[in-house]
């Protein structure tokens, strides 16, 4: 066993024994994709109700959830919804849950999508004027 070039630390060893830290990092895991399921509707609500200024192919985007163990060294999981997801036009409203660094709502655009929707955001968050 000495010649074993891996060599843990002991608290290394400790939370690899410790069973309860794995319980609670999956209940941890379940309820975030709860969380993240349960902003579905209210979405899916806001979409509807602004259908008219939407295209068709957004508002009737069927949402995705995501999950990884190594995004910069942490696990994460993933709305997104609405989306789409083009070679080159990309919309997609994106909920991050990066476990170490808390929750995040991005707005991706590209492409298209960009020189669509850019001025109207840009409109929205113009703090110039305060």
């Amino acid at each position: 066993m000495e010649n074993l070039k891996v060599k843990f630390e002991k608290d290394e060893l400790t939370l690899l024994t410790q069973p309860e830290f794995f319980l609670t990092k999956k209940r941890l895991g379940v309820k975030i994709n709860d969380l993240l399921t349960q902003c579905i509707p209210i979405i899916h609500e806001k979409l509807e109700e602004n259908s008219s200024h939407l295209p068709q192919n957004i508002v009737r985007s069927k949402p995705k959830i995501s999950r990884g163990e190594n995004y910069l060294s942490f696990p994460w999981q993933i709305l997104d919804y609405p989306r789409d997801f083009g070679k080159e036009d990309i919309f997609a409203l994106r909920t991050l849950c990066w476990f170490g660094n808390g929750i995040s709502l991005s707005l991706h655009l590209s492409g298209a999508y960009a020189k669509k929707y850019i001025d109207g955001i840009g409109a929205i968050f113009d703090f110039s004027k305060q």
